[in-house]
């Protein structure tokens, strides 16, 4: 029994459509642009191939002829493959533009895991360029961000503000919402570490606009969790508690398997340290180490060991945390976020100098300065704790962290 005429052209435009969607949609993988116009157009090209198809049997009379119906189905085809060519080449040119950024990626991966930043900038700037011409949005927008990062820790403070406000204009421009919030939260805690914490309130308070519009109540509560943490860089406890009870209230129910559930509690035993309730700290501690267990994270991990290392200081163990420190000080150097490092060991440095201990507090300071970006306030405020007859320390600064550790610093 063969196949008639009309029913295997059909099937070949089926074919061709079926391999017409497979290609728009990996374009859109490649690019993360939405192409729904093309998609309407090959359904309607199906529609119009299977209307011509079955209208000689419907209608009566053959009025298209069999030929006739059989030739209009294989040009609908033919123009379907057309398409279909069209939106592979254009996929494989994209991927080929794009290429050379693999490389690229890969020695600022190196450069940051040997502790190199001004290296690692080089290599994300070198891949830039051929993530835009390849069109590879979301991992062009990772690499401007984490070529901020880098700048950051390498000092250039003015070069990260400005690749830090392209990566957000880009960010920006890409139809995604959730991944324009993922942006605004990672570049405000980019603009804590430069100490424009101004700025990152107001990018925090763009997330949270599109979470409440566009999103949801977890992503509501991400938000609610980070402004904790800038209350907390700005000396403000009352605000970070009460930032981190809403973002317990706007999350619901919470996944203790989560990023967002290891970040807050980190910052509640933060926040136990600066009230002197070392056992509440010390139970939070352990229970962020159940919750990463097995799931490795440099700033979590680095966050984590940075606060056992005040815990230790502040129940006694003071010579004991000072080993710790320069034990883990490779781990604080790979990690990200240093503001959420060097303000903590600041404190601390003030707490050691005022229980009379002075080489205890030159050595937290110098880690601070060591961790903090070069040229900003903090690392001049490191750099004041190390030396107070020497560099000068910022009397806002200094002013705030009395408020967040009022028994850590004396006039």
């Amino acid at each position: 029994m063969t196949t008639p005429a009309p029913a295997l052209a059909l099937l070949i435009l089926a074919a061709l459509l079926a391999g017409f969607g497979a290609a728009v949609r990996a374009l859109t993988a490649v690019d993360g642009r939405p192409r729904p116009g093309h998609l309407e157009l090959g359904i309607v090209a199906g529609v119009i191939g299977g209307l011509v198809t079955v209208a000689p049997y419907l209608i009566g009379g053959h009025p298209f002829g069999m030929d006739l119906s059989t030739a209009a189905v294989l040009g609908t085809a033919g123009i379907v493959a057309a398409a279909d060519v069209a939106q592979v080449t254009l996929g494989i040119r994209l991927l080929a533009l794009g290429w050379p950024s693999r490389s690229a990626l890969r020695d600022a991966e190196a450069a940051v895991a040997t502790g190199d930043p001004a290296t690692a900038a080089v290599a994300y700037l070198r891949a830039v360029g051929p993530l835009v011409a390849g069109r590879r949005r979301r991992r062009e927008l990772d690499a401007r961000l984490e070529l901020a990062q880098a700048l950051v820790a390498a000092g250039d403070l003015n070069g990260a503000a400005i690749r830090l406000h392209e990566a957000l204009e880009a960010a920006r421009a890409i139809d995604d919402p959730e991944l324009t919030w993922s942006a605004l939260l990672r570049a405000a805690a980019i603009d804590a570490d430069l100490d424009r914490l101004p700025v990152s309130r107001r990018h925090l308070g763009e997330a949270a606009s599109i979470a409440r519009e566009k999103l949801s109540d977890k992503h509501l509560a991400n938000v609610f969790g980070e402004l904790g943490w800038m209350g907390y860089l700005d000396g403000d406890r009352e605000l970070a508690g009460i930032c981190l009870a809403w973002a317990g209230r706007a999350a619901g129910s919470i996944d203790p398997a989560s990023a967002f559930a290891a970040s807050t509690t980190l910052l509640a035993a933060h926040l136990a340290l600066a009230d002197g309730e070392l056992v509440g700290a010390e139970a939070a501690l352990a229970a962020i180490a159940e919750m990463s267990a097995g799931r490795p994270n440099a700033d979590l991990d680095a966050g984590v060991q940075l606060a056992r290392v005040c815990l230790a200081f502040l129940q006694g163990w003071k010579d004991s945390a000072g080993e710790t420190l320069r034990r883990i000080q490779p781990d604080l150097h790979r990690a990200r976020w240093r503001s959420r490092l060097a303000l903590p060991l600041i404190a601390l440095s003030g707490n050691a100098r005022h229980q009379d201990r002075p080489v205890d507090a030159a050595a937290f300071a110098r880690a601070a300065a060591e961790l903090a970006p070069p040229g900003g306030t903090l690392a001049e405020l490191a750099a004041g704790c190390a030396d107070p007859a020497g560099a000068p320390i910022d009397p806002e600064r200094l002013t705030r962290l009395e408020a967040l550790f009022p028994d850590a610093v004396r006039a």
